[in-house]
């Protein structure tokens, strides 16, 4: 997979070739500007589904978001100029998970019980994968390990159509500022154990909920601040 440097691409720098992007330094905080970033080409269709997987090369805290990433079966040569939206939740015929605890589909939105990017730290340089299984699903996996799953059947979700081209999309709303391009395949179960084997051993790691005191913390204090992703609300900044 690479990015797409051309039009569309929100405020974004795409490198190495398409390998890395890193978002512009005037685009953070900005809630109007628009921070999304599609594959280059459709993304190659393999027997577990449709896959890609990206390195957080560069995370700021701070933020009540990492960032969200999905599929996507709009054709983004099809976006006209100027039409890019600020958030992908709102480009037709798309699912993400991401923004704060949220599932987008198609328009629709669900609320998750927890946050499958609790793991992702600074400095960590963890990676993320995306699934798009052949019945339909969609799977997220931090750095090997699958963090959650969602069938649009069980939740009476409409399905992505697998037989249009299928683009991966991700949306730097949130934290995230430089990602890299992963050449991977999907985890086998043998691979996933063994992730999930060295994740205990070390004990789990630290959490975003385990951050050392004087970490920065959201815009305004204690309070969770309201979820990014949606109209009216700006993305916050570490202080």
């Amino acid at each position: 997979m690479k990015f797409r440097a051309e039009w569309p691409c929100g405020q974004v720098d795409i490198k190495d070739g398409g390998d890395k992007l890193i978002k512009k330094r005037e685009a953070i905080g900005d809630p109007k500007v628009s921070k999304i970033v599609f594959s280059e080409e459709p993304i190659r269709k393999l027997p577990m589904g449709h896959w890609f997987e990206i390195r957080i090369d560069d995370a700021q805290m701070g933020f009540t978001t990492i960032m969200a990433l999905g599929f996507t079966a709009e054709d983004p040569a099809s976006i006209e100029e100027g039409a890019l939206p600020a958030r992908a939740n709102l480009l037709p015929e798309t699912c993400l998970i991401g923004y704060q605890k949220a599932v987008w589909w198609k328009g629709d939105k669900l609320d998750l019980d927890n946050d499958p990017f609790i793991d992702i730290l600074p400095r960590r340089l963890n990676r993320v994968g995306a699934l798009l299984t052949p019945n339909g699903s969609l799977s997220i996996y931090v750095d090997r390990i699958k963090m959650i799953t969602i069938d649009p059947g069980s939740e009476g979700l409409e399905k992505i159509d697998l037989e249009r081209p299928i683009y991966a999309v991700i949306d730097l709303w949130g934290g995230a500022r430089q990602l890299t391009v992963q050449n991977s395949l999907p985890p086998t179960e043998e691979e996933e154990a063994a992730a999930k084997a060295a994740k205990s051993t070390k004990g789990g790691g630290v959490t975003k909920k385990e951050e050392k005191e004087g970490e920065p913390a959201t815009e305004g204090g204690g309070d969770a601040a309201p979820a990014e992703g949606e109209e009216g609300e700006a993305e916050e900044e570490a202080s």
